[in-house]
């Protein structure tokens, strides 16, 4: 970019330093406030540190390519916009080059704005129109003033030349006074009423902002005992089944060892003798009953275990299941709570949207 090119303000660029627009933000629209329409490009660039002039360079010619400046030489073929009063702004002291420069950090302008930035700038915008406001009442009251005072130095000049004309031009200037006075009345009411309307937008926003956090809240609390329920009845199963295994373990282990003991019983009997054959018959006999009922009451005390843990389980599984109902109870709270809110927040608003139209 030409150095010794000179910038000046759009009409576009006019409205975004007076806050009419909001489409800049950071240093890129400070970068629009140094310019004024006399100091050439080269000059602007000095202000910024001799790493950023790159930077610069780019900053300028997009703020070109979205019409907020023009090439001061090229607009004077054409229609200039009208230049506003220059904003006061914070310019870094000039020092040599050699003793350092003051380092604008540009890059910002590249950079996503953050909340806070979004929020300061918001400010800054809603600032700016309270100041236009006030402007633009003390000037309607200044125009009806000169009218006033314009009307009657016609009214006395009609009276020196005609009484009758002069009592016409009279009422006329009264009719006129009071149309002027209506007119910046009803201006005062319209932008009080859009300030009004402004500030209520602004309540229903946080409003908004409040039920979403609230409904995010429920949402957590919900998922959180979701989880701790089925933690829960994870842990009831896992106790339940390890408690039915070591109980059938111990009843396997003792009908093994019961089984062991018969056995010996059994082969000591067979050294006995012959005569006591038929005994041995009857005590192996009467060991395998033992051993059956052994076998038997085993399988009895572990179909017992399971039905314990099955019932265990189901038992917790109910809790849990109460537990998510609970939640989803206080889930449906929750909502008809945002319900309501949203419901008064919307009546607010239609009730200022009303009485701006009044």
């Amino acid at each position: 970019m030409d150095s010794n090119t000179i910038f000046i303000r759009t009409g576009k660029g006019e409205d975004e330093m007076r806050s009419k627009s909001a489409h800049l933000v950071g240093d890129i629209k400070r970068a629009l406030l140094m310019v004024d329409g006399t100091a050439t490009f080269g000059e602007i660039s000095k202000r910024a540190a001799p790493s950023l002039r790159s930077v610069l360079d780019e900053m300028f010619k997009g703020l070109e390519k979205g019409g907020f400046i023009q090439d001061k030489a090229k607009a004077k073929a054409g229609s200039v916009p009208k230049m506003g009063a220059p904003l006061k702004m914070a310019t870094p002291l000039k020092k040599p080059v050699d003793e350092g420069v003051e380092e604008l950090d540009f890059t910002a302008a590249f950079r996503a704005p953050s909340a806070d930035m979004l929020a300061a700038e918001a400010k800054k915008a809603e600032a700016a129109k309270l100041r236009m406001a006030e402007e633009a009442k003390a000037h309607a009251e200044a125009e009806a003033q000169a009218k006033r005072e314009i009307e009657a130095a016609k009214l006395k000049a009609q009276e020196e030349a005609a009484h009758q004309k002069a009592e016409q031009e009279a009422a006329r200037a009264r009719a006129e006074l009071e149309a002027a006075k209506a007119e910046a009345e009803a201006r005062a009411l319209a932008e009080a009423a859009r300030i009004k309307a402004e500030e209520k937008a602004r309540a229903e926003a946080k409003a908004r902002q409040e039920i979403e956090a609230a409904k995010l809240k429920a949402q957590q609390e919900a998922e959180e005992a979701r989880l701790k329920a089925e933690r829960e009845a994870a842990k009831a199963r896992e106790e339940a089944e390890r408690s039915a295994r070591e109980e059938a373990e111990a009843v396997r282990v003792k009908a093994e060892q019961e089984a062991a003991r018969v056995r010996a019983e059994l082969e000591a009997a067979k050294v006995k003798a012959e005569a006591e054959a038929k005994a041995r018959a009857e005590a192996e006999a009467k060991a395998r009953q033992e051993i059956e009922a052994a076998k038997l009451k085993a399988q009895q005390e572990a179909e017992e275990a399971r039905l314990k843990a099955e019932r265990e389980a189901a038992k917790a599984r109910e809790e849990a299941e109460l537990a998510r109902q609970k939640a989803a109870a206080e889930t449906r709270a929750r909502e008809e709570a945002e319900r309501r809110a949203r419901e008064e927040a919307e009546a607010a608003r239609v009730k200022a949207e009303q009485e701006a139209a009044r």
